[in-house]
C-alpha cells in the first residue's frame, strides 16, 4: 500500500510539474542600422554611421564589435551604457583615419557586432566597402559687377547670392569682383590688369577700395566676420582628356589634383586671386571650409573699363 501510495504521489507530481509555466532566459536582442545584404560605404569625405540598440530582459553586460580584415581604428562610439541597465541605444560612427590603414584587397569588410549578458548573446553582421565618393554638386547664375555703389561685387557661395561692396561689414562672401582698370597710372604693377576675382583676405583689396571710394576703404576690423581665405586658380585639361563644361561631374569640382592656384596679377603681395579674366579659362576655387567651386564666364560687358559686369555660373558642392 505504501508503494502504491509513492507511485500516485509521483505522478502527481509530474502531472502538476508539466502544468507549470516553464521561464526560458530570453537572448538580448540587438538591432544595427542596414541589413546583411546592404554595403555601406565610407571614405575619407563620407562617413558610415550605424545605429545600434540592445534590449534585453538581463542586465547588459557587454558589447564588441569585430572586423575582417580588422581596423579597430576606425570605430568610434558616442555613448557607453550605464551598469545594470537594459536597453541603451548609440552610434558607431566610421571613417577613414587620418593616419592611413591598409585598405583590404576588394576594399570590403565585414562587420560582426556582438551584445551579451551572464548567459547569452546576440550578433548581427555588416559589410562595410571603401570607396571614395565625391560630394554632390549644384550651380546657379549669377551677374556681378565692379560698380561698387550699384552693382553686386562680393559673391557669397553657398547661399547663391551676391552683395553691394557697403554690406561687406555684415555678411560672409567667398569672393570679391573687382576691375582695377583705369588705376594703372597710380600704381604701374596693375598695367594690364582688369576684371579679376579676389580672395576677401587679398591684401590688394585695401588699396583697390580705397582708390575707388576715397573714403571708405576695405578694412578688417570693421568687418563683424573677418574675412574668409579662398585659394584661386585654374584647372588644367590634361591634352589626352580635353575639359567640356557640358560634362563637368563631382570629381571635377571637388578632386584635389589637376589644378594650380595664383595670386593677383601674379603678385605674392597682392593676395589669392585670378586676373585678366577670360571665357577660354577653366577657374576653380577651394573655399574656406576646404570644399570647392568652379566658376564658368558666360559673358562679360565692358571688360576694360572700371565699372565693367560679368555673368557666371557657379558649380560649388552642396
Amino acid at each position: 500500500m505504501k508503494r502504491i501510495s509513492i507511485l500516485i504521489l509521483t505522478v502527481i507530481a509530474a502531472t502538476l510539474s508539466s502544468c507549470l509555466p516553464t521561464y526560458d532566459i530570453e537572448p538580448p536582442v540587438l538591432t544595427v542600422s542596414y541589413t546583411e545584404d546592404d554595403i555601406i560605404y565610407f571614405s575619407e569625405i563620407q562617413t558610415a554611421s550605424l545605429n545600434v540598440n540592445i534590449h534585453s530582459k538581463e542586465a547588459i553586460v557587454g558589447f564588441q564589435m569585430r572586423g575582417n580584415p580588422p581596423f579597430q581604428s576606425v570605430f568610434t562610439r558616442d555613448s557607453i551604457f550605464p551598469q545594470y541597465c537594459h536597453n541603451v541605444n548609440f552610434n558607431v560612427n566610421i571613417t577613414y583615419p587620418n593616419v592611413k590603414i591598409q585598405i583590404a584587397p576588394d576594399s570590403v569588410y565585414q562587420l560582426e557586432f556582438l551584445a551579451y549578458t551572464e548567459n547569452d548573446s546576440a550578433t548581427a553582421k555588416r559589410t562595410l566597402k571603401y570607396k571614395y565618393r565625391y560630394p554632390e554638386i549644384d550651380s546657379f547664375d549669377i551677374t556681378l559687377s565692379s560698380d561698387i555703389y550699384n552693382g553686386l561685387c562680393l559673391l557669397d557661395i553657398q547661399n547663391k547670392t551676391a552683395y553691394k561692396y557697403s554690406e561687406y561689414k555684415n555678411h560672409n562672401f567667398d569672393l570679391v569682383y573687382i576691375n582695377p582698370f583705369g588705376l594703372n597710372d597710380k600704381n604701374p604693377a596693375l598695367n594690364n590688369m582688369n576684371s579679376s576675382f579676389a580672395s576677401p583676405d587679398a591684401a590688394f583689396l585695401y588699396e583697390y577700395f580705397e582708390a575707388k571710394t576715397k573714403d571708405d576703404p576695405y578694412l578688417y576690423e570693421e568687418s563683424s566676420l573677418g574675412f574668409r581665405t579662398t585659394y584661386c586658380g585654374e584647372l588644367i585639361p590634361n591634352t589626352d582628356h580635353p575639359f567640356d563644361w557640358s560634362k563637368i561631374d563631382e570629381k571635377t569640382v571637388n578632386s584635389e589634383s589637376g589644378w594650380l592656384y595664383y595670386y593677383l596679377n601674379d603678385n605674392t603681395n597682392f593676395g589669392y586671386g585670378l586676373s585678366s579674366l577670360g571665357k577660354a579659362r577653366y577657374y576653380k576655387f577651394k573655399l574656406y571650409d576646404n570644399s570647392y567651386a568652379m566658376i564658368q564666364i558666360l559673358s562679360q560687358v565692358l571688360r576694360t573699363d572700371p565699372n565693367s559686369s560679368i555673368d557666371i555660373r557657379v558649380y560649388y558642392q552642396k
